[in-house]
């Protein structure tokens, strides 16, 4: 494991949270984020899979089915947590197509947002990842056996033809390529090609002091910053920052990480320590459990405070990652016991 991006997954999956908290702040960094899980997960695949034959019809479905037993259990425990609140507590509607497809993790093929983000609207990212698991034994086999050039070829041809496809579609389809598994394949090609280039690089056992390293982790926090800073400044990128915009920050970051993996700078150093493995251990919980906490939080706890004349109904994201992280824990400790228990 890269123990930094494992502290960048905890980071992100706060910032997402504090997002979907209406901190405005973070409108460009989350978006950042969502790329950022893409792309690493793409990179730690391939780095772990790439001298694997996975196309074999019994080993492709072992490979997906082993990772779709990971995904299910904790999204559908999620997904009947927040039914709760949606049914017996909010009193909101309820419909079957939109809960069967988030059930089978499938609603974000369907281009309509009140279907990709019915009920717990986090979970289409799971949907996407399932397919990118699905693509990847045949990514692993020919796209990762063609040379450097031509991958970096092919990525530049996608980013060109996805520019183009976002300039000519409708404002609904531009929301709806945010949650397209397959705008999502080029975030996961992008980290698929910077842990081929990883693997290249890193025969050559490159040495680095702590201050080069501490350098380096600077930089490529200032060049996430610094995009972010453009989109915030002009409309010039809105089309396209969704996904596009993201690629190659959210790359720099994964490449960066790993390249250091073992010589960090000091901040790198500071990822290595408990809070930031803690967090990344239980990000997905973290991301797949956030709703249910701000509920928590709206309708139990700020009454609670305001009783005692503490207004927190606009403060509610200090109280929720509290809270977020403690029952994040708990389904992180089940997770492990139901991934045992099927043997992933």
């Amino acid at each position: 494991m890269i123990k930094s991006i494992n502290a960048w997954r905890g980071i992100f999956a706060i910032i997402i949270v504090m997002f979907h908290s209406e901190v405005h702040l973070m409108d460009q960094a989350v978006r950042l984020g969502v790329s950022f899980f893409f792309v690493a997960s793409g990179f730690l695949l391939t780095l772990r899979h790439h001298d694997k034959e996975l196309t074999a019809p019994s080993t492709w479905w072992s490979f997906w089915w082993k990772r779709a037993k990971r995904i299910y259990p904790i999204h559908w425990i999620a997904l009947a947590c927040y039914m709760i609140f949606h049914l017996w507590v909010k009193h909101d509607s309820f419909t079957l197509p939109e809960f069967i497809a988030e059930l089978a993790l499938v609603q974000c093929w369907v281009p309509v947002k009140d279907f990709f983000f019915a009920y717990n609207s986090i979970s289409w990212f799971l949907g996407a990842l399932l397919f990118l698991y699905a693509c990847f034994p045949l990514i692993n086999k020919y796209y990762s056996r063609m040379r450097m050039r031509w991958q970096v070829l092919a990525l530049l041809v996608a980013m060109v033809a996805i520019a183009w496809i976002l300039n000519a579609i409708p404002q609904h389809l531009i929301t709806y390529s945010y949650v397209c598994p397959l705008i999502r394949l080029g975030d996961f090609l992008m980290g698929v090609t910077a842990a081929n280039a990883y693997r290249a690089i890193s025969s050559h056992d490159l040495k680095y002091g702590t201050s080069k390293a501490t350098i380096i982790e600077v930089a490529a926090i200032l060049i996430a910053l610094e995009v972010i800073f453009i989109d915030r400044s002009t409309e010039l990128f809105t089309i396209w920052d969704n996904h596009l915009l993201w690629w190659i920050p959210a790359t720099i970051i994964v490449f960066s990480a790993a390249m250091l993996n073992g010589q960090e700078g000091w901040i790198g150093r500071l990822f290595l320590t408990r809070p930031f493995q803690f967090l990344g251990k239980i990000s997905l919980e973290i991301y797949l459990f956030q709703h249910i906490a701000a509920y928590t939080v709206n309708y139990y706890i700020s009454p609670i405070y305001g009783h005692f004349g503490f207004l927190i109904y606009d403060k509610y994201v200090w109280s929720q990652i509290p809270l977020l992280i403690v029952m994040s824990w708990g389904a992180y400790l089940l997770r492990q016991r139901i991934n045992k228990s099927l043997n992933v």
